[in-house]
């Protein structure tokens, strides 16, 4: 099946200056060999997908509170294919109303996964994939509770390590998780800075803590590069390299939920001087508080330490191997 913004995008560029106009009727074209499904552009100018229905599924609801989507099934509307034609037909059509670049295509590359897998495409299943969409989408109105820099440097962690599907799974399902990470015995924070100085802010329990055998940091160098892949490009990526829908699920609710309000604020960064300054750390070696001082009752303590002078390990094979492998890192310089 063809890319849907790919052919979204050939749709804009041939009635872009007719997108504008009124009209009553959807620009359409096929994904492929499918003819029951297309892409369109609609009379408001939205990006869409048109499913080819039937009247009864006019009596299908919509799931309720949809966020960033439009819905209508069973839908009688006109549509113009390639051909400068004009027919009639009944479509259930799907519409992305969120005024920005990164989630239209995120739009099309959800639904897209969804064509390739699904065996039913009527109204009942579209509807649930819908529900999902529209959740993800939700995020947007809710505070960040992540930075964009520190979502990226997780995100490429997953795409560079050589198992993916393992630090997938191993990435944290609750956003308030003391590690990004976490193997049986070894805990793994992800932190990135942005000038010229390794110094990172730390809670006292990532360092110290008794859950873990080992705590080590992923330390890495970001710089702002238009070039660069961006938060959306990083989750396409990891995605290809996913077999299983069900983690391909997981990164995606994570991105919206840990970005929430700052998910359209995808800044880019170099690839090349993360990869050159990642670094593993061990959390022994970090400079550090004494916990035997904290007093009684104290908690949540935070504070910046400067890494520079910690030579650290290379993030390679051999070192992801024992993380995967659960076994403990030594103390050998680089």
């Amino acid at each position: 099946m063809a890319k849907l913004n790919e052919i979204y995008n050939r749709l804009v560029v041939s009635h872009g200056a007719d997108a504008g106009a009124d009209r009553d009727f959807y620009f359409v074209d096929q994904t492929g060999n499918n003819s029951s499904l297309h892409v369109g552009l609609s009379p408001e100018r939205s990006p869409s997908i048109l499913v080819k229905g039937q009247a009864g599924d006019s009596h299908v609801k919509p799931p309720k509170q949809l966020t960033g989507i439009k819905v209508e099934f069973g839908k009688e509307c006109l549509v113009c294919d390639n051909s400068d034609a004009i027919n009639n037909g009944v479509f259930n059509i799907i519409s992305c109303v969120e005024d920005d670049l990164n989630l239209t295509n995120f739009f099309f590359e959800f639904f897209e996964r969804y064509f390739l897998t699904a065996e039913n495409i009527g109204a009942q299943s579209l509807k649930v994939e819908i529900d999902n969409l529209s959740k993800l989408f939700s995020h947007r109105k809710k505070k960040a509770l992540k930075t964009v820099m520190g979502l990226w440097s997780e995100l490429y962690i997953i795409s560079t390590a050589k198992r993916p599907d393992v630090w997938a799974q191993k990435w944290h399902e609750q956003t308030k998780s003391t590690f990004d990470f976490s193997f049986s015995k070894i805990g793994i924070d992800v932190k990135c800075f942005g000038g010229s100085a390794r110094k990172h802010f730390f809670k006292l329990e990532q360092l110290e803590n008794p859950t873990v055998e080992q705590t080590l940091i992923l330390s890495m160098c970001l710089n702002e590069d238009e070039g660069g892949p961006n938060v959306f490009d990083l989750l396409s990526e990891i995605k290809k390299s996913l077999g299983s829908r069900e983690l391909q699920g997981k990164l995606e609710r994570q991105v919206f939920e840990l970005a929430g309000k700052e998910i359209t604020n995808a800044k880019r960064f170099n690839k090349n001087v993360a990869r050159e300054s990642l670094i593993i750390l061990h959390g022994s070696e970090i400079p550090s508080l004494d916990p035997s001082h904290t007093p009684l009752g104290v908690s949540e303590i935070k504070f910046r330490s400067d890494c520079s002078g910690i030579s650290g390990l290379y993030f390679d094979e051999e070192n992801q191997k024992l993380i995967t492998d659960n076994s403990i890192i030594p103390l050998t310089q680089r």
